[in-house]
């Protein structure tokens, strides 16, 4: 199956992925029509560290389209994304809004990443420290941990549970984004 999105159109270069989930290890041949015509092509083979995360192959399924100089907007562009032995599909052109969400998304990944790092290293250090003591049974002789460590255990657990509750969230969002999408587009097309 094809999938992909054009995600930005700047300095007169076309940006996004595409990818065949079909044959991960396929580059896929990316077209852009004007109308009828066809005014690019390139191939989505660019490096892109995000697409990994987000399971789009090994991350090699990105492109960069330099189009004509006369073209100044998505108005009127068709990309399509060709597959040698899997057809093709027209791809979505990313909105603001789009563009908006995966900047908020990222930012909160960027810093729930960050903040586990940081526990992971400090629950790291209290476990050398532990280890160092050897096992005990006399409260008195406990490693030097937090007076708060009880209190902070708990306010981390609450968080986990608040981000498990925003990406409920945000798939429920994404849900409806695409399905309200789809039925713009069926009513564009006249399909009822």
């Amino acid at each position: 199956m094809l999938t992909g999105r054009v995600d930005n159109f700047a300095n007169s270069h076309l940006t996004g992925w595409a990818f065949n989930k079909e044959a991960p290890g396929e580059h896929v041949i990316i077209r852009v029509n004007f109308g009828t015509q066809i005014v690019a092509t390139g191939i989505a083979n660019i490096l892109r560290p995000d697409l990994p995360k987000s399971g789009i192959g090994a991350g090699d399924h990105a492109f960069r389209i330099e189009l004509p100089s006369n073209i100044t907007s998505v108005n009127g562009l068709m990309v399509i994304a060709q597959s040698q032995k899997h057809g093709e599909i027209a791809l979505p052109i990313a909105t603001n809004d789009d563009r908006t969400l995966d900047a908020l998304f990222n930012s909160f990944t960027k810093r729930y990443d960050s903040a586990l790092i940081l526990l992971k290293q400090e629950m790291d250090g209290i476990k050398e420290r532990m280890e160092e003591r050897g096992p005990t049974s006399d409260h008195a002789e406990m490693p030097d941990l937090p007076d708060d460590l009880a209190q902070r255990l708990i306010r981390l657990e609450n968080r986990m549970e608040s981000a498990e509750v925003f990406f409920v969230r945000i798939d429920e969002m994404m849900r409806q984004l695409v399905v309200e999408k789809k039925k713009r587009r069926k009513r564009f097309l006249g399909i009822f």
